[in-house]
């Protein structure tokens, strides 16, 4: 502040009501970025959860194919078959991923491939952010000739 303001009893005091209405624009920005990148963590971690389940039925399906692994080359886990294992892993999938998952068991001689498909539409990422899709769940990967197009799928090969 100038000498000749102080002489005349010119003095700032206190903040304009511009600047307070350029703080306020500043901070809501501030605030809408922050509300943007929780979205983003929120559904990532659903899709992450969906993975890990995913994932967790692979292996337990797989599990159950190596303890019965006579029962399993005589067609037991197929595709299609009724037997009461595969029937409850059919509604573990459902439950646990959503009522349009769906589960695939490809045996051929002693390798299996078993591929889960979900609908992760609450947790969708950008494409160019979503992990890369294994090219055997393209194989064959239809539901009553319907194929899971947009479905998320994990792929797993084992031994049985």
């Amino acid at each position: 502040m100038s000498t000749a303001a102080l002489r005349h009893g010119h003095s700032q005091a206190g903040t304009s009501l511009l600047e307070v209405l350029v703080a306020v624009v500043v901070l809501s920005i501030g605030l809408l970025g922050l509300a943007g990148l929780q979205m983003t963590s929120i559904k990532s971690s659903h899709s992450a959860y969906m993975r890990s389940q995913a994932t967790l039925l692979a292996y337990d399906l797989a599990d159950r194919a190596r303890a019965t692994r006579v029962l399993t080359q005589a067609g037991r886990l197929d595709d299609g078959s009724t037997d009461d294992e595969r029937e409850s892993w059919n509604l573990r999938v459902t439950q646990t991923l959503g009522a349009d998952a769906a589960g695939r068991f490809r045996r051929e001689g002693e390798r299996a491939l078993i591929l889960i498909y979900w609908n992760d539409s609450r947790g969708t990422v950008a494409p160019a952010e979503a992990p890369v899709r294994d090219a055997a769940c393209d194989v064959g990967a239809t539901e009553d000739g319907v194929p899971f197009a947009g479905f998320n799928c994990f792929a797993y090969a084992t031994g049985i």
